[in-house]
């Protein structure tokens, strides 16, 4: 289910929700609130504090009063605990900050907008002029997840789709800043400065130049696949050509 299915059941009643669709920004917020990205943050502390605390507290005295042999416990939870900080540590580190930190926002933002107020159109949780901006911001951001994405899977990878969509995701998590404060009018004093249209403008800008580098990519590996292709038609029909003369040639000697 997804996670803002009561914004879109509520948006379904007439007269209840008056917070307008933003379709992208809200399909970003459902693919990236849903990471466990600030949990990992807490975890790598707090699974080996709580193991070691239960490892110490319960097989201590279970070691003194019943056997020695629990001193594999005492030990093996705490160790256990450090391993799993350890991994979960990993996993935070593999993550740049930026992408913590838009997860981070897009998290506070899906729960604002599955708020009460929010839902039976009291208060609407965005303003109309930053949703709009987020929701192109947004569209712009998860196309270049996409490219990245699937430049990767096709073992395409270039350093420049890769640069652009870290890029992307620095912008947009800055850009999500201007949904933190509360009420509508906060929002629009929030944007009244010319910090987000610029960043938007760029990230337009970038998004342009990145799909015409895609498009040149593209013609110059159908280029080099036609001549490829050509090549091996021609070698192909000369040793075929070849081969009859050497048959004809079996042919008249016989």
């Amino acid at each position: 289910m997804s996670s803002l299915t009561w914004l879109k059941l509520a948006r379904k009643v007439p007269g209840l929700n008056r917070q307008p669709e933003f379709p992208h920004l809200e399909s970003l917020i459902e693919q990236e609130g849903q990471h466990a990205s600030e949990e990992l943050l807490v975890a790598r502390w707090l699974v080996p504090l709580i193991l070691t605390v239960v490892g110490l507290s319960v097989f201590i005295p279970l070691m003194i009063f019943v056997h020695p042999l629990f001193l594999i416990g005492m030990l093996g939870l705490p160790t256990l605990g450090i391993v799993l900080g350890l991994v979960f540590h990993s996993m935070v580190k593999s993550l740049p900050p930026a992408r913590i930190e838009l997860r981070k926002q897009c998290r506070k933002l899906g729960e604002r907008l599955l708020g009460f107020k929010n839902l039976i159109g009291i208060e609407p949780t965005l303003s109309p002029k930053v949703g709009q901006l987020l929701d192109e911001a947004a569209k712009l951001y998860l196309r270049a997840k996409v490219r990245a994405d699937s430049s990767a899977n096709t073992n395409l990878a270039s350093e420049s789709v890769s640069k652009a969509a870290d890029a992307m995701e620095d912008a947009m998590a800055k850009l999500l800043q201007l949904a933190e404060p509360d009420g509508v009018a906060a929002q629009d004093a929030a944007l009244s400065g010319s910090w987000a249209e610029q960043i938007l403008s760029e990230m337009q800008r970038l998004d342009k130049a990145v799909e015409s580098s895609d498009r040149n990519a593209q013609a110059s590996r159908m280029i080099e696949t036609d001549a490829l292709a050509r090549l091996r038609e021609t070698r192909e029909e000369i040793e075929n050509t070849e081969s009859a003369v050497m048959e004809l040639r079996r042919s008249i000697d016989d």
